[in-house]
């Protein structure tokens, strides 16, 4: 009997439905399993590749007609059986509920989608299907990071026909926890902070995967999870702390593999909660903060510095001229010039771990044991990663260690997520109206040489305003058995079964 491929998770998925949070552990169990998009990117030339799109034309660089792959199959479960394939009216569908605040299905399970901007979102003039395999997205003005976007796993397309049928049922909210796809895998069950079942799609339109089932134990205990997969109850682990990491190497059946992820750690202000609405109390806050020190203790140096919000490994990154520097003497001047007050404040962390921030709490505890050598008092307040999103939509913080990882290869992902004036995590209220210009340059421009300088720019004033200052960026790093062959990693970042299998004796992969 199959017993397939058990992954050991570190936490539980906000949902089965990459559009509907920025979860990367809804990424990892959706992206390339459940799913697939359009178009693929391709990293090593920087080009983009047929999906269930075979071929597209874009004219007046506004308008983007698909042509889509015929017979493409949806899943085939015990709660939903598909009566036809993919058709042009799914995309139109999977889209409209994303953009289209009057659709039926948007405010279903919160009014909140992720991965495509809210640029984008308000830039998407109409969507329309020209034939059964075709359909045609208009923009209201030329955006360069389009293609990527559709690329990520927000471009997920769903279908139609089961959101009709959910919702004749009286069941719509069951579309973002049950969901149906095209992708290699289709799932039989989930049950919530204990395990998700996917079986395979016996009529993928791909080559069919090695294993009959893809199996998620979730399991956010560190040790448990090595343990797990030390004695084979998981096959692939990952988030080992890094002091295990000597340990593991000593078990010859296990290996490690690790990526550096296209991520950012960074400290994000409240920029109008006071004295943090004055540039020059954050500017103290930054130059107090001791990099390598967090490198060293938090990262075990799996990381890298961070010297501008952009990761190093984005084609948009140039190194800057001028970096913040560690000078608590300078920091102590600062905050001396600037007031006569005892400075207290709260920085709020998830206990949660995350590639980009494996452990926030001995982080912020660096971090304050800095600033109290400026006269900076700070209390840290730790919440469970719901609770804390729930503090930054209410604005209810003065500091806060946040992250993000990019789901598509373009510097606009972390510029206009984090920082623009509508950006969907700009939790720091900061808006730059030069800034924001720049970004829209950006995207109108052809080529990346000219969206590379336009960036340099664009890093010039978060260094100069700082309404946050970046950190590090971390490595994803996985545990698993010897065995296990042909483990890689998607463009995005997420974990890449497609050609995985299990070498048994005698066998060569």
């Amino acid at each position: 009997m199959d017993k397939g491929l058990i992954y050991c998770l570190e936490d539980d998925p906000v949902f089965l439905n990459p559009q509907k949070t920025a979860s990367q552990t809804t990424y990892d169990v959706t992206s390339g399993i459940l799913f697939d998009t359009l178009i693929e990117y391709d990293p090593k030339s920087s080009t983009f590749l047929p999906s269930l799109a075979t071929s597209w034309s874009v004219t007046d660089t506004k308008n983007y007609t698909f042509n889509l792959r015929k017979n493409v199959r949806f899943h085939k479960t015990e709660f939903f059986f598909p009566s036809r394939p993919l058709l042009a009216i799914d995309v139109q569908y999977t889209f409209e509920r994303i953009i289209n605040t009057s659709h039926p299905l948007h405010h279903v399970n919160t009014n909140h989608f992720y991965g495509l901007s809210q640029h984008t979102i308000n830039n998407i003039a109409s969507i329309t299907v020209d034939s059964a395999h075709q359909v045609t997205f208009r923009l209201k003005e030329a955006d360069n990071t389009f293609m990527a976007q559709l690329s990520s796993p927000a471009g997920s397309i769903q279908s139609l026909e089961y959101a009709n049928y959910l919702a004749t049922i009286d069941e719509a909210t069951k579309i973002d926890f049950s969901p149906i796809g095209t992708g290699p895998y289709a799932l039989q069950s989930y049950i919530p902070n204990h395990v998700i079942r996917y079986t395979k799609h016996m009529d993928y339109w791909r080559e069919k995967q090695n294993f009959g089932q893809l199996i998620f134990n979730i399991t956010p205990n560190n040790r448990h999870r090595l343990s797990k997969v030390t004695y084979g109850d998981c096959s692939i682990s990952t988030m080992p702390q890094f002091n295990d990491l000597t340990k593991i190497n000593q078990h010859k059946h296990l290996q490690i593999k690790s990526k550096m992820g296209n991520n950012t750690a960074y400290l994000a202000f409240n920029i109008h909660a006071p004295p943090l609405n004055q540039k020059e109390i954050r500017r103290a806050i930054a130059i107090a903060i001791n990099k390598p020190d967090i490198l060293s203790h938090i990262y075990s140096y799996t990381a890298e510095k961070a010297t501008t919000l952009l990761p190093k490994k984005s084609w948009g990154h140039v190194e800057p001229l001028v970096q913040f520097p560690f000078d608590q003497a300078q920091a102590k001047v600062l905050v001396k010039k600037l007031t006569t007050d005892n400075i207290e404040l709260n920085l709020s962390v998830s206990r949660n771990a995350r590639h980009y921030n494996p452990n926030a709490l001995k982080m912020a505890q660096l971090i304050q044991a800095e600033l109290q050598k400026i006269g900076i008092q700070l209390h840290i307040k730790s919440y469970n990663w719901s609770h804390l999103v729930s503090k930054l939509h209410q604005h209810d913080f003065d500091l806060a260690l946040l992250g993000w990882s990019a789901d598509y290869d373009d510097p606009d992902n972390f510029y206009s997520s984090i920082l623009s004036c509508n950006g969907r995590f700009n939790y720091s209220q900061w808006c730059h109206p030069t800034f924001e210009n720049l970004l829209s340059q950006a995207r109108r421009s052809n080529t990346r040489a000219e969206r590379r300088y336009i960036y340099q720019q664009v890093e010039k004033i978060i260094f100069n305003e700082v309404p946050l200052v970046p950190i590090a960026h971390g490595s994803r790093i996985f545990i698993f058995e010897d065995k296990l062959k042909n483990f890689s990693f998607l463009p995005n970042g997420v974990p890449n079964f497609q050609r995985v299998k299990i070498e048994t004796r005698g066998q060569r992969s």
